[in-house]
């Protein structure tokens, strides 16, 4: 949903769906919208499409923060002002990246949008999820996390590769070429031992966020009132 100031709406997810914030966010939705609005830019040649990519740049230069990190950046779990993420981070890149290369191209303006992509990789992703020993990235900031094991989820690994390719095939720099082998391989081993245990999911909620824990709790309660509802009245 498009507002004066980006774009937001309800939340439709796998934990829950959530009205708990519909105004303006800036998460991986934007990568969506980006590549959608370059695509129909390559295929018509009409150049309000390519506006409208460049006006959804602009959002996301709005909503980004001091330290590179963007405003609202958790989608089920927003407003979410002085956290960060890894998927919704890396999402947003690829989508400003994208941007960039094709108004580059063009001859049109770029550099502010490719700065705020480099400068999120470089001074949100990197420092605070990437973790050096195993070479590869971690599901939440590496010491200030929720779950007990910090775990390593394969979407939200092969999203931050996604990015690191985008980069190598358009600069060549080999760095990110062994950053996302690296991460490939570890992406490959968490997809075949991945779970989420229900004794990980309960010691998420023993430090601070306890307001999350109450909305999912509503949550389930509320679908079991529907489901009461459906069968019995």
């Amino acid at each position: 949903m498009k507002q004066s100031n980006g774009y937001g709406g309800p939340v439709a997810h796998y934990w829950s769906e959530s009205l708990h914030y519909i105004w303006p966010a800036v998460d991986w939705r934007y990568q969506g919208l980006i590549e959608g609005f370059v695509s129909l830019y390559k295929k018509t040649g009409q150049k309000k499409f390519l506006n409208e990519a460049a006006k959804c740049g602009d959002f996301i230069l709005s909503g980004t923060k001091s330290d590179g990190s963007f405003l609202n950046d958790h989608f089920e779990d927003n407003p979410s002002f002085g956290r960060r993420s890894l998927v919704h981070d890396a999402a947003v890149d690829i989508g400003l990246l994208k941007l960039a290369f094709l108004l580059r191209e063009k001859k049109y303006s770029y550099k502010k949008y490719l700065f705020a992509a480099m400068n999120n990789l470089e001074n949100v992703l990197f420092p605070y999820f990437f973790d050096k020993e195993e070479k590869t990235f971690r599901q939440y900031e590496i010491g200030t996390y929720y779950l007990k094991e910090n775990l390593f989820v394969p979407n939200k690994i092969c999203t931050a590769i996604e990015l690191l390719l985008i980069l190598y095939n358009k600069g060549k720099k080999k760095t990110y070429l062994k950053l996302a082998e690296n991460a490939a391989k570890k992406s490959t081993c968490a997809a075949g031992h991945f779970r989420l245990r229900w004794w990980d999911f309960s010691e998420r909620y023993k430090r601070e966020d306890y307001h999350i824990l109450c909305s999912k709790v509503l949550f389930v309660v509320k679908r079991w009132i529907r489901i009461w509802l459906y069968l019995f009245c």
